[in-house]
C-alpha cells in the first residue's frame, strides 16, 4: 500500500505512527494473535531487503514492546477474557527483556487492565492486593484471584497496604468493633511496620494517627480489673505481653502490671522501636507496686498467676532498688504493705524478714530470707535490703509482735500454732535483753498476759491448799524461760509460815531430831554440802549449769555468790518436832500482801524464823524415813534447791557424828576437790590485798561475805586510820575467812576445815573490790587536794 514518500515528509512519517511495519524479529508470524488485524499496514515478518529504501518509504523496524503499547494494550477491552490472559503470558515470558528494552514497561504492564472483577470491569494488576496478605480477606473488592496471583506478582501486584489504605482500613475496624479484623492488623503492623518506615521520615505521621485509633484487642485477666478487656484501645493506652531487649532479652511487661493496664492480645512481643513509634504504654515503678499490691490482695485466688510472674516483677523492682534510680523513693510505699512472697504462696510485709542464718522463722510474724518464694529469692532479697532489712528483730519490734498477738486473739485462747510463735518470739527477745515489763506471754489458759501479771507454779504440792483467784499462772511452753522474762515462781512470791496466834505443840524430844541437829549445825556437815555442790557442778547434775537453752547461762555466777550465804545460814538451823502445824500463806507482789491460804493444814514441816535462828519444825506423826526426806527437802529449800540428788544430804544427816560425813561420802564418791569453794580459807593475805582492808560494818555485813580476820588478836580496839596506816604490818597476820553470823557484838568466822572462831568486830575486816578500793583512793586524794587548797588559801 501506498506510505509517505522520502524526504521530509517520510522523515515526518517514520516520527509518528508508522503505517508499514516491519515485525522481522518475530520469527514464527505465528506468535501474533490469529485475531490480530492491522488495517492499512503492511507486516512483513522476514528481514528486509532494503532497509534503507524502506526507511525512505516510511516503512520502519516496530520492536515488541511497541508492539504490545500500540496494537495489543489499547485493543484489549475489545477482546475476550481467554485473549487477553494468553497475551499477558506471552508478555510476562519476555518480561524482564522488554523491560530492559523500555524502562515504562513495567509500569505499563502494571496498569493495563485484563482481569475481570464481579462487577464487568477490568483491573490491573496494581489494583489488586496479594491474596497471600493477611488482611486480603478484609478487602474482597480488592483481593486478586488466587489462580492468577503469580502472573499479577510479575506485573506488581499489591503485596503490602500503604499507610493511607491502611489507616482506612484500621479506622473502619474501630468503628465497626471488628475484633478479629482489628487483632489482624495488630499482628500485621507489628510485624511488618519496617515496610512503612520511610527514610525522609515521613512515616512518623503514620504512626502516630495509628497509635490513636482504637485498634488494639487486650487480654483477658484472670480476676476482675478497673478496666473492660471485652473493648478495643488504642496502642498508646496498652502494654504489650513483652518487649526485646537485645537479641536475645525480653521484658515481660504484662507479668509486671497485667492488672493495672490492658495487655495486647495476639502479640507475643514488639520491638523497642516500634514501641516508640506507636507510644506503647511502658510499666513504671508505681504502675508494678501497685500490680505487686494487687497480687497480694487476692493472693489466695491467683496461686499459678503468683508462680508465674512474680519472678519479673521482683526483677524490675530490684533495677530500681539502687540510689542512682530517680524512681528508688517510691519504693518506700512497700514498707508496711504485705508484698513478699513465700513459698505457700502468702504475703507478709518486708520489716518481717531478717538475714540472720541463726534466726529461726516464726511464722507467720517473722521469716528468714530463705523463706522467699524460691524462684524469686535473690531480686526480693536485692529488694528487701534496700528497704532495710535487718539481721535479727529489733527490740521495738519483738514488743509489737507479742502486742498484735494478744490484740489478735483478745479473750480467746491462743492456737497451738501462735503458742509455738509467742515461744520463739520470747527467745528472740532474750537475746534483745528486752524489758520484761513490755513483754506479753501466755498464761495456763493459752491467753495472752503481760509477763509482770504471770507466776511460774513451781509449788505445785500446794495448789490444792492455795487460793488462786486472780492469780495467772504461765503456760507450761514459757516455763523454762520464766526467769528470764520477768516471770517469778510461786516459791518467790508466795511465803509459808505459822498462823498467825497459832503456837506449835512440841512433842518433846525426839532422839532422831537431835542426832540430827549436832549434824546440821556442824562445819563438816556445810563442807560437805560443799563438795555435794561441787561434784553435781562438775557432772553437769548442778541445777545452776543444767541449761535449757543458752539463755540461762546468765545466772550461773549469780546463783554460786547466793549458795554461799545459804550454806553459811545452815548454822543457825534448828529441828524440832511438831504433833500439829496451821500455815498461813502470803503472796507478796508489787508491795501488796495478800492471804491467799485456803487449806491451813497440811504441811509436814514449816520453816519458822526467829531472831537469832531458823525453827524446821517436823511432823512427829510422820515415819523416821519421811521425817529423813521432810529435812532434806526442807534444806534444799533453804539451798534455793540446788541439790539434784538428796540421798547423799539423807546420808549426811543420818552420819553417826560429824566426824563420819566425809568418810560417808567418800564411799559415795562424790568428788573431793572444793578448790573452788573454800581452798583458800584460813591462808594469808598477801601485801596488796592488805593494802584493801577496811573495817566490817556491823550493820551492813552479810551471811556468806567474804572478809579478813586477824590471826593473833590484840587487845584494845585498833581505829580504822590507824588498821590503814599500818596495813604493811598486817601482812603475814590477816587470813582469809567467811562471815557465818552475828552473836551480838562478835562475828562467827569460818577459817577453813570446817572450823570457825568467834572474833570481835575490830579484829574482822572487809576485803574491798578492787573497783572500790580505787574509788575510796581516788576519793581520798580529792580530799586531800581539797585541804591543800583550803590551806593555801587560808595562808593568802
Amino acid at each position: 500500500g501506498g506510505g509517505g514518500g522520502g524526504g521530509p515528509a517520510g522523515a515526518g512519517a517514520a516520527a509518528r505512527k508508522p503505517r508499514f511495519i516491519s515485525i522481522d524479529h518475530l520469527q514464527n508470524p505465528r506468535q501474533l494473535p490469529p485475531d490480530m488485524s492491522l488495517a492499512g499496514e503492511f507486516l512483513k515478518s522476514q528481514k528486509l531487503v532494503c532497509p534503507d529504501l524502506y526507511r525512505r518509504l516510511g516503512i520502519v523496524e516496530l520492536p515488541r514492546h511497541e508492539l504490545y503499547r500500540y496494537y495489543i494494550f489499547p485493543r484489549f477491552p475489545d477482546m475476550s477474557n481467554a485473549e487477553r490472559l494468553q497475551h499477558m503470558r506471552e508478555v510476562s515470558e519476555f518480561y524482564r527483556s522488554l523491560c530492559d528494552l523500555d524502562p515504562e514497561f513495567h509500569q505499563l504492564a502494571g496498569s493495563t487492565a485484563f482481569v475481570p472483577r464481579s462487577d464487568g470491569r477490568l483491573a490491573a494488576a496494581r489494583e489488586l492486593l496479594d491474596p497471600v496478605n493477611p488482611l486480603a480477606r478484609y478487602f474482597p473488592d480488592k483481593i486478586a484471584p488466587a489462580e492468577l496471583a503469580g502472573l499479577l506478582r510479575t506485573f506488581g501486584m499489591v503485596a503490602e497496604l500503604d499507610s493511607k489504605l491502611f489507616l482506612e482500613c484500621a479506622q473502619q475496624a474501630a468503628r465497626e468493633g471488628q475484633a478479629a479484623q482489628a487483632q489482624a492488623m495488630v499482628v500485621y503492623i507489628v510485624d511488618n511496620f519496617r515496610d512503612y518506615v520511610t527514610q525522609d521520615g515521613s512515616h512518623v505521621a503514620f504512626f502516630d494517627a495509628l497509635s490513636r485509633i482504637p485498634l488494639v484487642p487486650v487480654q483477658r485477666t484472670p480476676l476482675p480489673v478497673a478496666f473492660d478487656t471485652r473493648r478495643l484501645y488504642p496502642f498508646s493506652e496498652v502494654l504489650a505481653a513483652s518487649y526485646s531487649v537485645g537479641y536475645y532479652g525480653f521484658q515481660y511487661d504484662a507479668k509486671l502490671a497485667w492488672s493495672q493496664k490492658p495487655v495486647m492480645d495476639g502479640v507475643h512481643s514488639v520491638v523497642k522501636e516500634l514501641r516508640g513509634l506507636l507510644h506503647i504504654a511502658e510499666p513504671t515503678v508505681d504502675m508494678v507496686i501497685d500490680h505487686l499490691l494487687f497480687l497480694s490482695r487476692n493472693a489466695a485466688d491467683t496461686p499459678a498467676v503468683l508462680a508465674e510472674g512474680i519472678q519479673h516483677v521482683y526483677d524490675y523492682l530490684a533495677g530500681a532498688a539502687t540510689p542512682t534510680s530517680p524512681d528508688s523513693s517510691k519504693l518506700q510505699r512497700l514498707h508496711l504493705q504485705p508484698c513478699i512472697l513465700l513459698e505457700d504462696r502468702t504475703f507478709v510485709q518486708p520489716h518481717q524478714f531478717f538475714s540472720s542464718v541463726q534466726l529461726e522463722a516464726v511464722p507467720p510474724y517473722v521469716y528468714h530470707v530463705t523463706n522467699i518464694y524460691h524462684d524469686a529469692q535473690r531480686s526480693a532479697q536485692r529488694l528487701l535490703e534496700y528497704l532495710g532489712m535487718r539481721e535479727t528483730p529489733p527490740p521495738e519490734l519483738i514488743v509489737q509482735l507479742l502486742q498484735d498477738i494478744t490484740s489478735k486473739n483478745g479473750a480467746n485462747p491462743l492456737s497451738q500454732r501462735d503458742l509455738r510463735a509467742v515461744y520463739k518470739i520470747l527467745l528472740m527477745a532474750l537475746d534483745q535483753d528486752v524489758s520484761p515489763q513490755l513483754l506479753f506471754a501466755p498464761d495456763s489458759t493459752a491467753r495472752m498476759r503481760r509477763c509482770v501479771e504471770l507466776l511460774v507454779n513451781d509449788m505445785h504440792w500446794l495448789t490444792d491448799r492455795l487460793r488462786l483467784d486472780g492469780v495467772h499462772v504461765a503456760h507450761p511452753i514459757i516455763c523454762e524461760l520464766a526467769p528470764h522474762i520477768g516471770i517469778q515462781p510461786f516459791s518467790a512470791v508466795v511465803t509459808e509460815s505459822l498462823q498467825p496466834g497459832f503456837v506449835v505443840p512440841t512433842s518433846g524430844k525426839v532422839d532422831c531430831i537431835q542426832h540430827w541437829n549436832l549434824n546440821l549445825i556442824s562445819g563438816e556437815f556445810r563442807q560437805g554440802v560443799r563438795r555435794l555442790l561441787f561434784h553435781e557442778q562438775r557432772v553437769g547434775e548442778h541445777r545452776s549449769t543444767l541449761v535449757a537453752n543458752r539463755y540461762q547461762a546468765k545466772d550461773v555466777l549469780h546463783l554460786s555468790h547466793d549458795l554461799t550465804r545459804r550454806l553459811c545460814s545452815l548454822s543457825n538451823v534448828e529441828l524440832s518436832g511438831a504433833s500439829k502445824l496451821c500455815s498461813q500463806f502470803l503472796l507478796t507482789r508489787n508491795g501488796r500482801t495478800t492471804d491467799i491460804t485456803k487449806n491451813a493444814e497440811g504441811s509436814h514441816s514449816l520453816l519458822e524464823v526467829r531472831n537469832d535462828h531458823v525453827v524446821l519444825h517436823l511432823l512427829t506423826s510422820l515415819s523416821r524415813t519421811k521425817w529423813l526426806s521432810v529435812v532434806a527437802l526442807a534444806i534444799n529449800r533453804i539451798l534455793d534447791n540446788a541439790i539434784q540428788n538428796l540421798q547423799p544430804l539423807e546420808k549426811m544427816l543420818e552420819a553417826g557424828g560429824p566426824g563420819e560425813i566425809q568418810d560417808i561420802l567418800d564411799f559415795l564418791q562424790i568428788s573431793s576437790d572444793l578448790s573452788s569453794f573454800n581452798d583458800h580459807l584460813g591462808s594469808a593475805l598477801d601485801e596488796v590485798a592488805c593494802r584493801r582492808l577496811a573495817p566490817l560494818d556491823q550493820a551492813s555485813a552479810q551471811q556468806g561475805q567474804e572478809v579478813a580476820y586477824r590471826q593473833a588478836p590484840k587487845t584494845g580496839r585498833q581505829s580504822a586510820t590507824a588498821t590503814a596506816a599500818a596495813s604493811s604490818s598486817l601482812v603475814g597476820q590477816m587470813r582469809y575467812g567467811r562471815l557465818l553470823r552475828v552473836e551480838g557484838g562478835a562475828a562467827v568466822v569460818e577459817v577453813g576445815n570446817g572450823k570457825s572462831e568467834t572474833l570481835p568486830f575490830h579484829d574482822v575486816f572487809d576485803i574491798l573490790t578492787i573497783e572500790a578500793f580505787q574509788t575510796n583512793r581516788l576519793q581520798e586524794l580529792a580530799q586531800e587536794q581539797q585541804r591543800k587548797q583550803q590551806h593555801q588559801q587560808q595562808q593568802q
